[in-house]
This record gives structure tokens, sequence and C-alpha cells, in this order.
């Protein structure tokens, strides 16, 4: 289901506590398990009483086909996310924090540490 924030806030999350966004009214969310068949791949939880448009994927797919200016749009939202975590990649990587992860990885393959977290 597409999701439409109509009143409050909610924190995008991955995992148990790695927060992604925060969005609020007249946000949307949910767009992409819609439209590719998929699982969610992050969740959402609210930060205070949230009122919320749902729209299933079966009429936001009809929607989309007989509106193209919606069709559009949720093209424009889906880019707009693709560029956003794009710079989250450079500026990971531009922080030397990539370099580090690898060689604690490299670390562990070589000692054998295996399940353990980080």
């Amino acid at each position: 289901q597409l999701m439409i924030i109509y009143r409050g806030y909610v924190e995008i999350i991955k995992g148990k506590n790695t927060i992604l966004a925060i969005l609020g009214e007249g946000d949307v969310l949910g767009e992409m398990a819609p439209l590719s068949g998929e699982n969610r791949s992050t969740s959402a939880r609210a930060k205070e009483e949230v009122e919320v448009l749902f729209l299933k994927g079966q009429a936001l797919r009809l929607l989309m086909h007989k509106i193209p200016d919606l069709s559009f749009g949720v093209l424009q939202l889906v880019i707009k996310r693709l560029r956003h975590a794009n710079q989250k990649i450079q500026d990971f990587r531009a922080s030397g924090q990539e370099q580090s992860l690898i060689l604690t990885l490299e670390k562990r393959t070589q000692s054998g540490e295996k399940g353990k977290a980080f």
C-alpha cells in the first residue's frame, strides 16, 4: 500500500533503530513495494499520533494508468529518493568509513570470526 501522511510524523527505519528519514504531512511512503511487487525494505514508526491515507497497490497502478500525471509524480518521487540514497553512499565513501569497514571485515574474515555483531 502507498501511504500519504495526512497528519503527524513518522520515522522511516531500517532494522531496529537506524532512522533513515522523518516524514510528515503530505509526504508519501511505501510507493516502491506496490510497484515492484517486492516486500518493503524499511519500516515506519509513528513519532506521535498519525493519520494516514492508504492506497492499495492495485488501485495505485490503475490510477497511474488512467492519470499520466500521477505516474510522472510517482516517478519523480522514486528518482528523488534514489538520488538521496546515492548521495548518502557518496558521503559515506568520502568520510573514510568505507575503508575502515572493509578493513574490519577483512580482519574478521582472516581471524575466522563469524556471527559476531559489530
